[in-house]
């Protein structure tokens, strides 16, 4: 079996790649190289497996995008005796085989435009003007599209970096629940961003509440100052709790209804009951609002559509803002509010608005969302009684 497997694996190496399409590397975090070679690999066991000594394997390739078009991974249509298949490899930030099979051809085959890879069965492609279903060739739905794009919140992965330099006459700012230390944990998990969100808000609800994690305390004080504690196997263990209450999908993360019905689920199930207030108008957040919630010791949970995570350094006469900014859907846990006015040479004026949040990825994961700067779905208050 093991010399029969050596045989597959010179084919696929010869044959393989040398299909007539092409593509441009355009988005980093797509690792093509790695993909072909997790192919090839997953193919060769497949046939190994299937009892298949040797055979010649030809395929063609083409790449994949997601609903926003941005790159996603790799379709291959493949041929072996006779017998038609195809493959979808992501690379959503993890490198996966999605889908599998020798009994059936690509289901973009004979589709032009751009390949869209929704989830598995789930198959589009767009010309530009619209999406359409590869299978039915029909258009697809409002409905369907505004279900797909925008309940599922999958995890910001890919990143872009920038900064700013403010030179001012006069600053002030004026913090609500701006803590020293806030829980900062980070999932790994694919998708996993909304149930992390609660872990890090269940995290400092416990220091108040303290069954929320039995037998735990989230921190400690310090010189008068109260520091969560950084990730360890009980935080670890709430993550995976959180993310099978919250019925997280490795393939669609999970929803704001997953979130609340989830949240509940644990937070009923440690004897507590909790309860979430909107604070959106008119598709806008009511800043003062979330004012007075942080102060009153509630956080909030955040439901973004692409976001800027925002690091605020402070010196003489200018402020250097650093900024980690995605596309995707996302969910992050707010704890503060922070206004920040500055006075120009000119006498202009300009005052930022800040929450205080822990983002759950990227090298900014304690950082700022200014909410004049980004487009937010739905923000949550978080009581527990």
């Amino acid at each position: 079996m093991k010399n029969s497997n050596k045989g597959i694996l010179a084919v696929l190496a010869g044959l393989l790649f040398v299909p007539n399409f092409s593509f441009t590397k355009g988005s980093a975090a797509v690792r093509y190289d790695e993909i072909d070679s997790l192919f090839k690999d997953t193919l060769n066991s497949v046939l190994c497996y299937e009892n298949v000594e040797q055979t010649d394997v030809s395929a063609q390739k083409e790449t994949l995008y997601d609903i926003r078009l941005n790159e996603l991974g790799i379709v291959y249509d493949f041929t072996y005796d006779g017998q038609e298949g195809f493959a979808v490899v992501v690379d959503d930030g993890e490198l996966k085989v999605t889908e599998l099979t020798t009994e059936s051809s690509s289901p973009y085959s004979g589709v032009d435009g751009m390949k869209v890879y929704v989830s598995e069965g789930l198959y589009w492609y767009t010309d530009g003007s619209g999406f359409y279903d590869c299978v039915s060739g029909l258009p697809v739905s409002d409905e369907a599209m505004e279900t797909v794009s925008e309940t599922a919140y999958r995890g910001a992965l890919e990143f872009e970096y920038d900064s700013e330099q403010i030179n001012y006459v006069y600053r002030s700012e004026k913090p609500y629940n701006i803590l020293p230390s806030i829980p900062t944990y980070d999932y790994g998990k694919t998708n996993g961003c909304v149930p992390i969100a609660g872990t890090n808000l269940i995290a400092y609800l416990d220091k108040s509440f303290s069954n929320l994690i039995p037998n735990y305390e989230p921190g400690t004080t310090f010189l008068g100052r109260y520091r969560f504690k950084s990730g360890n196997d009980t935080i670890y263990a709430l993550s995976d709790t959180l993310y099978a209450d919250m019925n997280t999908s490795i393939s669609d993360g999970a929803t704001i209804s997953d979130f609340r019905s989830g949240m509940k689920k644990y937070v009923n199930r440690q004897g507590y009951n909790v309860s979430f207030s909107s604070l959106m108008s008119w598709g806008k957040i009511k800043f003062d609002r979330a004012k007075s919630v942080v102060q009153e010791g509630k956080p909030i949970a955040l439901f973004l559509s692409g976001y800027t995570s925002t690091t605020i350094t402070t010196d003489e006469g200018f402020d250097i803002l650093n900024y980690e900014s995605t596309t995707g859907n996302h969910a992050a846990a707010g704890f503060g509010c922070l206004e920040v006015n500055y006075t120009f040479s000119d006498n202009s004026t300009r005052t930022d608005r800040y929450i205080h949040c822990a983002m759950g990825t990227g090298v900014y994961q304690n950082g700022y969302i200014n909410v004049g700067n980004v487009n937010i779905d739905e923000v949550l208050a978080i009581t527990i009684s």
